[in-house]
């Protein structure tokens, strides 16, 4: 089993999970932490819902064990979405994809036909260079099975720094380092550091290097922001999503006040919730069309009467 590549820095902790979108992370204690922040790609802030995660391969597992304890983990999104630049959202998804790769592809490929005169030139270093952010890309998919590796991985694919990928990874790492790190830690109310837990595909590791390096970070950022080549929506580059337990009476609220909340949704749904996540056929083990047939039984299609003694879930979104 691959395990969190685990770090700290002087405001928080860290556990980083290279995750791949097809396989189920599996956490041995997902009750160790604080917080989670997970990877949207390029999907938009309000068309997110418990639901919807909890149906997705990656995702399930994890959804479901936080959902078994006793204070469910609140969850954060910061990733930054591309532009709606057509009418079709399969089709903006596969350009963006098409788009993403090319940035790094490209380059390698560049330097794998032109190998044996590159060798002989003056430009060879610059090759290497060139090559590196593939390489990289390439690399991350093994991340999860030494710290020493992983942390290697991590810094080496900072090299994607010119990509949509690398842009992401930094707004990312910024949202998560001067936002959820320390709404987190106020949310606390104790000296110990906010445990938070990432979980983004292996494409992303440059998010733990970012974490620990805010003044390239912050380079990074200022570079794509006025390279103004990316497709990404810059209305998200100052946003963050929160999924969220809406207690009831008996727990202070005053946590979860922000004056940087700018919409609050509520995702309610029926009783039958915990008769699946706690009974023999759990959400998880089920194929993808069975677990719509189970959470389209215990959802509800309005908000419950008095939410303060329901199962109600709050999304939540900040301006930063």
């Amino acid at each position: 089993m691959k395990k969190q590549f685990e770090f700290t820095t002087d405001d928080a902790d860290y556990s980083f999970n290279s995750g791949l979108h097809k396989k189920e992370t599996i956490i041995n204690d997902i009750g160790q932490f604080d917080a989670i922040v997970l990877e949207t790609g390029f999907e938009r802030y309000e068309d997110l819902r418990l639901k919807d995660l909890s149906v997705q391969k990656q995702y399930s597992l994890l959804i479901e064990e936080n959902l078994k304890l006793d204070e469910p983990l609140p969850i954060f999104f910061v990733d930054v979405p591309t532009k709606k630049l057509f009418g079709n959202d399969t089709f903006n998804y596969l350009c963006s994809g098409l788009y993403q790769a090319a940035s790094y592809t490209v380059p390698a490929m560049y330097v794998a036909n032109n190998y044996p005169a590159i060798l002989s030139s003056e430009i060879s270093p610059l090759a290497g260079i060139l090559a590196l952010p593939f390489s990289s890309v390439v690399l991350s998919i093994f991340s999860g099975h030494n710290k020493i590796y992983d942390n290697i991985s991590s810094n080496l694919s900072s090299s994607l720094f010119y990509t949509m990928n690398g842009y992401r990874s930094a707004m990312s790492a910024k949202k998560i380092d001067e936002f959820i790190a320390p709404e987190i830690q106020k949310r606390k109310n104790e000296d110990s550091k906010p445990n938070i837990f990432i979980e983004f595909g292996c494409g992303h590791n440059d998010i733990c290097f970012y974490l620990k390096h805010k003044k390239i970070r912050d380079t990074v950022i200022d570079f794509n922001t006025k390279l103004k080549i990316h497709p990404i929506d810059s209305s998200y580059l100052n946003k963050v999503c929160e999924i969220r337990p809406k207690y009831n009476n008996e727990c202070s609220s005053e946590v979860y006040l922000s004056d940087k909340i700018i919409s609050q949704e509520y995702e309610p749904w029926s009783d039958e919730w915990e008769n699946i996540v706690f009974g023999d056929e759990t959400i998880s083990d089920c194929d993808a069309d069975k677990k719509d047939e189970l959470l389209n039984i215990f959802y509800n299609t309005e908000r419950p009467n008095e939410p303060q003694t329901s199962n109600e879930w709050e999304r939540v979104m900040y301006e930063i």
